[in-house]
């Protein structure tokens, strides 16, 4: 119980990082999304069902504040945990180049899905400029953090976790 809230309690960290920081730090109106980087990173390490729990709170966060329907985020969150967990128990949970390439399908398939939704509720974007110019550019983005800082995350899993006695440096 207690690791969860640790857990929880790095993800709020992160959503207030993501929300008050990052959008003034952007380039090109392109910033890491740094929760969608966390969900990945603990489905990758921890499994479907506490990828998708962690998933469904982040996205609930997300959909309270910034989604004009509630439920958008939770659904791509929640399905991103539950699916990374569920193909990682079969790779190499510590290697940074799996965890490059699930953030950056991640990343792509959350901009596929609110192209979509934008669409849908008859938002005036076009859909090829806005996946090429916003999408790409920020998985692309994505997989660079989750690359260089997975084996600080995979460290302070296990901190959490307590599975092993490493130290972060």
């Amino acid at each position: 119980m207690r690791q969860h809230l640790i857990i929880l309690l790095l993800l709020l960290l992160c959503f207030i990082i993501q929300t008050t920081l990052l959008p003034f730090l952007a380039v090109y109106n392109i910033s890491p999304d740094f929760i969608l980087i966390f969900v990945t990173a603990i489905s990758m390490l921890n499994g479907q069902w506490e990828g998708m729990i962690f998933g469904i709170i982040a996205g609930i966060l997300m959909d309270i504040f910034y989604s004009p329907i509630f439920g958008i985020y939770s659904l791509i969150y929640a399905t991103i945990g539950f699916f990374v967990g569920k193909i990682s128990k079969n790779i190499f949970k510590e290697n940074p180049f799996a965890a490059l390439l699930f953030t950056i399908s991640d990343s792509v398939y959350k901009g596929i899905v609110v192209i979509i939704v934008k669409a849908a509720l008859s938002y005036k974007t076009g859909i090829g400029l806005s996946f090429l110019a916003l999408s790409l550019p920020e998985a692309l983005l994505n997989g660079i953090i989750i690359f260089l800082a997975y084996d600080y995350l995979v460290i302070l899993n296990d901190q959490i976790m307590k599975k092993r006695n490493k130290t972060i440096f």
